[in-house]
């Protein structure tokens, strides 16, 4: 869980949000009509959403791979269009992206 930890860490810097507010945004990302929100967004597939549900969940590639019965070269290969398609560089990147696009949690909220 400490992707978990980084992304808030992250949105505290960026904003002056109280970590109650944080914690709501963050229970209501994993929804199914915020994700189809963010897979619109970015033009994700079905397979790339879930991997990317996974990544802000905080699984590791090898987690995820177990979790999709996928192998390891298959889920890089998602998490690689995932960074792509989002035009970030990293996991936690790639998470702050996808919660603030889910519209739970405003980038200037608390300003």
């Amino acid at each position: 869980m400490r992707l978990v930890t980084d992304i808030r860490n992250v949105l505290l810097e960026q904003d002056t949000l109280l970590r109650a507010e944080i914690n709501q945004a963050y229970g209501r990302l994993f929804c199914d009509p915020v994700w189809n929100q963010v897979r619109n967004r970015f033009n994700l597939t079905a397979r790339e959403t879930q991997v990317a549900i996974l990544i802000t969940k905080g699984l590791s590639a090898m987690e995820i791979a177990k979790r999709l019965e996928l192998s390891p070269k298959t889920t890089r290969t998602y998490t690689y269009h995932i960074y792509h398609k989002l035009r970030v560089t990293n996991r936690t990147m790639a998470a702050v992206k996808m919660i603030l696009a889910s519209g739970c949690l405003r980038e200037n909220s608390g300003k």
